[in-house]
């Protein structure tokens, strides 16, 4: 059954409940989830990460951001550094408000559409317009008597009921309606190239054909391109080579394999297509900065069988 996204009362207005900053490398979040109605802003300030919601990978790179649905189980992976800002917002009430839910998605119906879909994640490639505006409310929330957002390296989060705070959250409220609003202009009009339909192919090949893939000539016959245009217009799509995307893919397998199965770890590389045990452990080492098996006895649980 799909997880979908609740409007709990039209007459609540969205409001910044925590603020979350990461600069990390090889950092792997646990699954959590939010409030029922709640919903992350989360962008790529710099460096990549995948977005794991529920089952359902999201690859980001930086000037990206993804829109989460909170209430359904979610969790950050950094492998070789990045840079996220993460904004979570409820619904609230508020007394006096001039932005409400109702108020918003009756003069910006293409929201209604957003949220409808809103059953995991919405991701933007290009959202670089909206930083300036996710800054502000960032730092609106964090100090309103600061006017220049400080970037903190590791992880901070803010989250206060001090009366000053509240004094400025009929203004947050609508520095995150303005966000949404932009967020569904960029949605609704972002027309898929030809390029980015092919860089789509070829990761749903990627995604079902991974563990039996043994050359870039595999994936460009299946897609019926060039291998050398092929391999171009997926680096410039997504600022990764196509092999790496690939080994990105199979590791993150591999952490699926070794958090929730009983599954032998001398048996996972053939699993996901490397067919050697010792370039597995090259490779999920040189991703994560442990082996297998560390990672296992860190992250397993005999429930998860």
């Amino acid at each position: 059954m799909e997880n979908v996204y609740k409007i709990l009362n039209s007459d609540n207005v969205f409001l910044p409940k925590e603020i979350c900053y990461l600069n990390f490398k090889h950092f792997f979040m646990e699954y959590h989830q939010h409030s029922e109605g709640s919903i992350e802003l989360n962008y790529i300030v710099d460096g990549d990460c995948m977005y794991d919601i529920d089952g359902k990978i999201f690859n980001l790179t930086k000037r990206s951001l993804i829109l989460v649905n909170g209430n359904v189980p979610h969790r950050v992976l950094i492998s070789t550094g990045c840079i996220l800002m993460s904004i979570n917002c409820t619904q609230e009430s508020m007394h006096p408000c001039f932005g409400t839910i109702k108020d918003l998605l009756s003069a910006y119906p293409e929201l209604s559409d957003i949220f409808e879909h809103l059953t995991s994640g919405i991701h933007l490639n290009n959202a670089k317009l909206l930083y300036p505006l996710l800054q502000c409310i960032c730092n609106v929330y964090d100090n309103p008597k600061e006017s220049n957002p400080m970037l903190r390296s590791g992880l901070s989060f803010v989250e206060s009921n001090d009366a000053d705070y509240k004094r400025d959250f009929p203004y947050l409220n609508l520095l995150v309606n303005k966000a949404l609003i932009d967020i569904s202009k960029l949605y609704t009009n972002a027309e898929p190239s030809v390029v980015s339909l092919y860089v789509e192919k070829i990761k749903h090949f990627i995604s079902y054909h991974f563990f039996e893939i043994t050359s870039i000539d595999q994936i460009a016959e299946h897609i019926a391109l060039n291998k050398i245009y092929m391999q171009k217009i997926f680096k410039q799509e997504t600022g990764m080579t196509l092999w790496s995307y690939l080994t990105k893919f199979r590791m993150q397998k591999a952490i699926h394999y070794l958090s929730f199965t009983n599954i032998p770890i001398g048996d996972i590389d053939e699993m996901l297509g490397i067919n050697s045990r010792q370039n597995f452990y090259l490779l999920f080492k040189k991703e994560y900065g442990m082996s297998p098996s560390e990672y296992r006895k860190s992250h397993y649980s005999a429930e998860n069988k």
